[in-house]
């Protein structure tokens, strides 16, 4: 993005002002700038720039309009107790979606209309909020502090008494520490669905699979960690449970008898997402070309050499350490992340058994390494193997300097040859 200076700025026409406004990060841009601009343009503004020295006097000063699009689109730490009783009502409305409202405590939540308590329910972190202010609410007002709210009080006697449609809502967005197998059972079969997609089961074992009908299968394939999974289990599924099977569970036990019963879609699954450490080069020359292009792209081979992979093997000029070091100091003060001078944390997106995005085989675990046996380095390619970390994230990593690739052009993403798990 091309930068735009103070000087050019005010050579432009009332048009291109706007333009610029809305499509340059002006990070020159203060009081003194916003103060000679007509309204339009302090609307753009106020929508399109980071107003950081915005304060109370200059929020004052706005229109009831422009208050709105402040409200809806600056990040106000001042903004009080005090402010919000000032403000008129959708300008409240406003401020309790859009602003961390951190002083706000039970004495004012319960000043609230019921539609403002929706939203800050939705929108406000309550961590005062407790089981006998659970119970004051509405019944739309509890699905949505079931959905949005931590309420780590909750507990099995707090779940009975809701709803048949809360229930659902608090198996799928809330962390029922005490669900255990018996807890399981008494629901019925659209409420299991929940849990089965959305909670790390650690208990269930065979004999739960087994009383599920073919639907509930499906989620505990895609989305349990069934360690106990074996031979014996893949061959009673289905077709298409078999697809999810290969493609979300770590099949351990899978061996090339496994493979040949396989169709010709299934075995590009297993070659994608299974570690088939068995396969040799007489395996390969069996394959059709799309299925060796898929096993030279993901399967990790000692016998695949650079002559072997011809025009597959992709080489990069590999970096020193100072370019490294460079590289990784260059990320972490581009997107604020720690860097210690040899390992950079950063971070990646794990649902809730630790996969990342896009093999749902590998179950990332606290405190281990892990590395891959190939990287694409080549910065242009956005969409590329390798193991990729992230400014933001859920679950944070440390990257050391000897692991680290490359930043990806136009996009956060650095490709890394490998990270641990820090929590």
């Amino acid at each position: 993005m091309s930068i735009v200076l103070k000087e050019d700025f005010k050579k432009l026409t009332d048009y291109k002002k706007g333009f610029v406004l809305r499509n340059k990060n002006l990070i020159w841009f203060k009081r003194e700038d916003f103060k000679k601009l007509d309204d339009n343009q302090k609307n753009t503004a106020l929508i399109h720039q980071n107003l950081s020295w915005f304060e109370r006097e200059d929020f004052e000063k706005l229109n009831d309009h422009q208050k709105e699009l402040a409200l809806a689109n600056q990040n106000f730490g001042w903004f009080k107790r005090g402010d919000f009783k000032k403000s008129v009502y959708y300008q409240k409305e406003l401020a309790l979606t859009y602003q961390n409202l951190s002083w706000l405590k039970r004495k004012d939540f319960e000043k609230l209309n019921d539609y403002q308590k929706v939203i800050a329910l939705k929108h406000q972190n309550l961590d005062w909020f407790k089981r006998e202010d659970f119970e004051k609410l509405s019944d739309w007002q509890k699905d949505t502090a079931l959905k949005h709210q931590n309420l780590d009080w909750f507990k099995k006697e707090d779940f009975e008494k809701l709803t048949d449609h809360q229930k659902g809502t608090a198996l799928r967005y809330q962390n029922l520490d005490w669900f255990e197998r018996k807890d399981f059972e008494k629901l019925d079969d659209n409420q299991k669905e929940f849990p089965l997609r959305n909670k790390n089961l650690s208990w269930f074992k065979r004999k739960d699979f087994e009383k599920l009908n073919d639907h509930q299968k499906e989620f505990a394939l895609r989305n349990q960690n069934l360690s106990w999974f074996k031979r014996k289990d893949f061959e009673k599924l289905t077709y298409y449970q078999k697809d999810s099977a290969l493609i979300h569970q770590n099949l351990s036990w899978f061996e090339r008898k496994d493979f040949e019963k396989l169709t010709e879609y299934q075995k590009e699954f297993a070659l994608t997402y299974q570690n088939l450490s068995w396969f040799k080069k007489e395996d390969f020359e069996k394959l059709n070309d799309h299925q060796k292009n898929i096993a030279l792209t993901y399967q990790n081979f000692d016998w695949f050499t650079k002559k072997f992979l011809g025009k597959y093997y992709v080489h990069h000029k590999k970096l020193t350490e100072k370019q490294r070091l460079k590289e990784m100091k260059n990320y972490a003060e581009l997107y604020n992340l720690k860097f210690d001078g040899e390992n950079l944390f950063a971070f990646r997106d794990h649902d809730h058994l630790g996969r990342g995005l896009y093999n749902k085989t590998i179950f990332y675990k606290k405190g281990q390494y892990y590395r891959d046996w190939h990287l694409n380095a080549n910065k242009k390619d956005i969409n590329s193997f390798g193991l990729g970390i992230f400014p933001k994230g859920n679950t944070p990593v440390k990257v050391h300097v000897d692991d680290w690739g490359c930043h990806v052009e136009n996009s956060d993403k650095c490709r890394v040859w490998g990270f641990t798990i820090l929590n």
